[in-house]
């Protein structure tokens, strides 16, 4: 099946109905290896903007004319960058946004980034095409984010990582967001004790974004030591952050959820390659599949017992649900 640069619509707890584009594509390239990524462990691990990654304006525009003519645009609420990997890693991402901005005016510009290339000029210069731009941050502590985060050896330390947000909020004219992933370990380390906590909350506070966002590993992560946050813990860090932060500038995963809508098809042939595309960027449950294709449950559990049934993807339970995902390595 091929890998297209365009996937979803995606159910985005935080955005709604997002239409995503990947300039990463595969397989996974990050700066980071996280512990509960979604998309299972790095392939390649760099740390700066490579010419080898050659997705470009060219592609994305190819598929996107493609997309057009099977989604109903009143099923996309914004156009969010992310994908198999670290977007800013593309040194095509500025030419990239631009084009589609060329094409999708009327739209939010949402881009997702792990934070590790706001100390390059050319990477802050380029995130500025985007009306939001959503920044991890995990840890205060260098030992932390080592841990949690595993970056790249080139990856600024923890303190040159938040200069660089910093810097880049100095810059830009849009909305900046936070999230930060809230994760206990049975190797007990997390981010969640008083002392890692603090740090945290004391380094967004300085930041000062327009929107924090807390949320936990809700979908399989990469190791099996990680273990989410309940949702009475994340009420908890919740309050914590109310120190600092109005109730309207925070989201929480499990009462901040815009999942459930549906999305209209114009063209509805292809389905199970369509799932497919959405499954290597996350895994979803089969209401996520339900909603993003726009058909019943039972059509989205006929779909995903295929994949299962065709080796593709397999199910996995996570936080008290069951989720399919594509069998690692994905991308």
């Amino acid at each position: 099946m091929t890998r297209r640069t365009i996937y979803g619509p995606v159910p985005s707890w935080r955005f709604g109905r997002s239409l995503g584009i990947d300039v990463i594509v595969a397989p996974k390239t990050c700066s980071f290896d996280c512990i509960y990524c979604q998309l299972g462990k790095t392939i390649n691990k760099i740390a700066k903007p490579s010419p080898n990654l050659c997705i470009d304006e060219n592609d994305v525009l190819r598929d996107l004319e493609d997309y057009l003519l099977q989604i109903d645009l009143k099923s996309i609420d914004v156009i969010t960058f992310s994908g198999c990997g670290e977007p800013t890693l593309n040194l095509n991402l500025k030419a990239i946004a631009k084009a589609i901005r060329k094409e999708l005016p009327d739209f939010p510009f949402v881009i997702l980034t792990n934070s590790s290339t706001l100390n390059i000029d050319s990477v802050r210069d380029a995130l500025q095409e985007f009306d939001i731009v959503c920044v991890k941050l995990d840890a205060a502590s260098d030992e932390l984010f080592r841990r949690i985060n595993r970056p790249a050896n080139d990856v600024p330390s923890i303190n040159g990582v938040l200069e660089g947000i910093k810097r880049f909020k100095e810059e830009f004219s849009g909305e900046l967001m936070v999230q930060s992933m809230f994760l206990k370990t049975t190797y007990n380390f997390s981010n969640m004790n008083e002392e890692e906590l603090s740090k945290l909350i004391e380094a967004v506070a300085d930041i000062d974004p327009d929107v924090v966002q807390l949320c936990t590993p809700y979908r399989p992560a990469s190791e099996n030591f990680v273990m989410q946050a309940s949702p009475g813990e994340l009420i908890a860090i919740c309050k914590k952050f109310r120190n600092y932060f109005a109730r309207s500038r925070i989201w929480v995963f499990g009462l901040h959820d815009k999942r459930d809508v549906i999305v209209k098809w114009r063209d509805k042939s292809a389905l199970e390659q369509k799932a497919l595309s959405l499954l290597r960027r996350r895994p979803c449950r089969i209401v996520d599949i339900s909603n993003a294709l726009g058909i019943n449950y039972s059509k989205a559990k006929f779909i995903a017992d295929l994949l299962v049934e065709k080796g593709f993807a397999e199910m996995k339970f996570s936080n008290g649900e069951m989720f399919l995902r594509v069998k690692l390595p994905i991308c």
